[in-house]
């Protein structure tokens, strides 16, 4: 009996043990979907980054996967993965034509559906090129590694194409593929330049999705995720979920990896996985709309789900590092913004909560979506390039370690002027009627103010109160002159106010045509 209660509690145990999948959520039936790979920075490189403040400011109000781990080092593996479901034995950044795969991939998949699909490689010299030229890189290109598209020269022409031809299919939504690859070139992924570099180009770039037919009018997803990270045995790399079906800032820490990035789509297009690593990898649907039991959870999980089932590729590293048990910062709060030419002046308060992290630093977003980032230890940050006469508001975003805060409220409305729009119609030839003081008096205070009018040149004299008369100003439009001093007379005061009435005289006297003064001669 002991023994049989004995194995009894061992098996539940090990039940209990078992990783738990991810809640389920609802996925939409996406008509597109928009795959973005960028290269070689870990997690903790990306989120929470001041270098980048777009990619942070984009997990602040769609999806982050924050337990997502790259499949094997160097990068070609990685893109077979992501689109073959599985890395066929390659382990080298090996040429097309040197290790071709024969083997089913998505895109066959998705033209089996009915769908279209098309990758758009930035940099490369013409559709389906097969050698490293400039920026472009092959081994960043996994469709031209499959032998059913490598060596089908109409389909690899018409499928494999230069990322310039993004812009002219996404003119309409009949035009734009439901699938779509898309690779910066070495630079603009972050391999060869900056994760700055990398962040500027997501910003000058994706808006034109963001903005097509094929986004506004449809049901559209975008995955962005890096091929691998900087080398480490976690690989542990940063997946943003973006779209209007995802829920607003939800941090998921399910354990996910690229297989995981196929099952999406798989399942939700009804596709018939490729290989056992994406038949058994979950499907990341709790970003959209889960059940009672889930809920959006900044924390990594403490206990990751199955590994992918075995296969001829490496699967992920079998006991992934998992991130600090740390939330995502508080909103920044008290949001206010001062206009300047081209340019707005934002202050903030630092978030009550720093979520267990510390604060890396603060991502300021325009209503023109925009971006500038600031320091941890800054509070206020100034956005240059600005339109004069454009309304703007502005909300700001708070980073750690674990990601970005929800944004907080929007500021004011400002609207940027040049300084000359911004002064006082004072002094410009197009000034309406206006009435300034004329005070006299001795010594004391002044205890009213007068004014005196007449047609003509507009003069203007002002001062500061508590002073004698400062200042006197001349125009050239026809108004009223207007002569304005301190009521605290003053001898200084009084010699100027002579000297203004005295030059009114030369004006009434120039302003007089000459055919008059030829008559009076």
């Amino acid at each position: 009996m002991a023994t049989l209660i004995g194995v009894v509690g061992a098996v539940l145990l090990a039940v209990a043990a078992l990783p738990k999948e991810a809640a389920a959520g609802t996925m939409p039936s996406f008509q597109h979907i928009f795959i973005v790979v960028e290269e070689n920075h870990s997690y903790s490189e990306i989120i929470g980054s001041t270098a980048a403040p777009y990619i942070n400011s984009l997990t602040s109000q769609n999806g982050l996967a924050t337990n997502y781990f790259a499949i094997s080092h160097p990068s070609l593996p990685n893109y077979l993965a992501l689109t073959g479901g599985s890395t066929f034995g390659v382990t080298t950044d090996c040429a097309p034509t040197s290790c071709p795969v024969n083997a089913a991939n998505i895109a066959d998949r998705v033209e089996a559906s009915g769908r279209t699909w098309k990758a758009y490689e930035e940099s490369m010299p013409s559709a389906c090129y097969l050698s490293d030229s400039g920026e472009y890189a092959p081994k960043h290109n996994p469709f031209v590694y499959y032998a059913d598209i490598q060596g089908n020269a109409a389909r690899c022409q018409s499928h494999d194409v230069p990322y310039s031809q993004l812009g002219t299919d996404l003119a309409s939504d009949s035009t734009t593929p439901n699938y779509v690859f898309i690779t910066p070139n070495l630079c603009d992924d972050m391999h060869d330049c900056s994760v700055s570099t990398g962040d500027k180009w997501l910003q000058s770039n994706l808006p034109a999705i963001f903005t097509s037919q094929a986004w506004t009018t449809q049901t559209s997803l975008m995955l962005i995720t890096w091929d691998e990270d900087d080398g480490n045995p976690s690989n542990h790399v940063a997946t943003l979920v973006i779209g209007p079906s995802v829920i607003p800032g939800y941090v998921s820490s399910t354990l996910y990896n690229h297989y995981s990035l196929l099952k999406t789509l798989e399942q939700d297009w009804s596709l018939a996985a490729l290989t056992t690593n994406d038949s058994g990898a979950t499907a990341m649907s709790d970003f959209f709309g889960a059940s009672s039991s889930s809920s959006p959870s900044p924390s990594p999980s403490s206990s990751p789900s199955p590994s992918p089932s075995s296969s001829p590729s490496p699967s992920p590293s079998s006991s992934p590092s998992p991130v600090a048990s740390a939330m995502v910062p508080g909103s920044p709060t008290g949001v206010t913004a001062v206009a300047g030419n081209h340019s707005a002046t934002v202050s903030w308060a630092a978030p009550t909560s720093t979520g267990g992290s510390p604060i890396t630093g603060y991502v300021v977003l325009s209503s023109s979506s925009a971006t500038v980032s600031a320091s941890a230890n800054q509070t206020s940050a100034t956005m240059n390039h600005l339109k004069n006469g454009v309304s703007y508001t502005f909300t700001v975003t708070a980073l750690n370690a674990s990601g970005a805060s929800s944004p907080s409220a929007p500021s004011n409305a400002v609207v940027p002027e040049s300084r000359k729009n911004r002064t006082s119609a004072e002094g410009t030839g197009s000034s309406a009627q206006s009435t300034a003081s004329v005070s006299s008096g001795g010594g004391g205070a002044a205890t009213g103010r007068s004014s005196t009018q007449s047609t003509g040149n507009v003069m203007g004299a002002s001062s500061v109160p508590g002073r004698a008369l400062t200042s006197v100003g001349l125009t050239a439009d026809k108004g009223i002159r207007r002569l304005q001093s301190n009521p605290a007379g003053s001898a200084g005061a009084g010699l100027v106010i002579l000297s203004t009435f005295a030059l009114l005289v030369l004006l009434r006297r120039n302003s007089v045509p000459r055919r008059r003064r030829r008559r009076r001669r």
